[in-house]
């Protein structure tokens, strides 16, 4: 279940407004998210509230990302996992 908007009319709204193409993903493990930044990524906010945020960059260590909400934030692979919903959306630019 996901909250809040859907990721492919997030899609199509990235597309028209910004002409980048959008592939929405599935993934079992945030390592495989390296190589793929910037992407968006869906995450639990809060009970029943998903949010997402800007994945900038993946390491074998932590995942750094942008939140509309707080800013930077740096994340272990373990806490970001324990927050993630495992699915993204890549950005290909036209």
């Amino acid at each position: 279940f996901i909250s809040g908007t859907d990721p492919d009319l997030l899609s199509t709204g990235i597309k028209r407004a910004y002409g980048v193409e959008c592939q929405r993903a599935f993934f079992n493990e945030p390592l495989e998210l390296k190589g793929k930044e910037p992407c968006i990524a869906l995450i639990k906010y809060a009970l029943m509230v998903d949010h997402y945020v800007t994945v900038l960059s993946v390491t074998d260590k932590e995942i750094v990302v942008g939140d509309p909400l707080t800013g930077r934030r740096v994340f272990s692979h373990i806490d970001f996992e324990k927050i993630w919903r495992k699915n993204a959306i890549l950005l290909h630019r036209i």
